[in-house]
């Protein structure tokens, strides 16, 4: 299983040099002998595509451009988010967006999530702030690199 989130951001990034720990990702392309076991449909939709790993022990992330296609525009029903229309304008922020990166973590969640959320930290800094979209909704970081739910 992996945890996929969306970091939907104001500025263009190049994932092969605004990664933090840049020189621990390796680049990869996205094809279906890279991707086994992932559906055709997928593999039609991404190939060619640019994809960075970083790997550890207990996991790995994968960082490429999020496709719009996926972004999904019904905020999420969890009782603890923030209110619908905070979760909308989120929505609204992430249509004007110009740039998303996909941070797919595979492996232990428990010890992959902080890097991932790292990753995300720093490209929000990069860009002056960004807007997550995650299993359970939407979630704001600022240019200092904190999350606002």
């Amino acid at each position: 299983m992996s945890l996929d989130l969306a970091v939907w951001l104001s500025c263009t990034v190049a994932l092969g040099q605004d990664l933090p720990q840049q020189a621990e990702w390796k680049y990869s392309e996205i094809t279906a002998e890279s991707m086994p076991g992932l559906p055709k449909e997928l593999i039609a939709r991404f190939d060619g595509h640019e994809s960075w790993q970083i790997e550890r022990d207990s996991y790995l992330i994968r960082a490429s451009r999020a496709d719009r296609v996926e972004l999904e525009t019904v905020p999420s029903q969890n009782q603890d988010m923030p209110d619908a229309r905070y979760q909308a304008e989120l929505a609204d922020k992430v249509r004007d967006s110009k740039m998303g990166v996909s941070l797919v973590l595979e492996g232990s969640y428990d010890v992959g999530y902080p890097e991932q959320a790292a990753v995300a930290e720093h490209l929000a800094k990069k860009c002056g702030g960004a807007v997550v979209d995650s299993p359970t909704g939407y979630y704001q970081i600022d240019e200092h690199g904190e999350w606002k739910p």
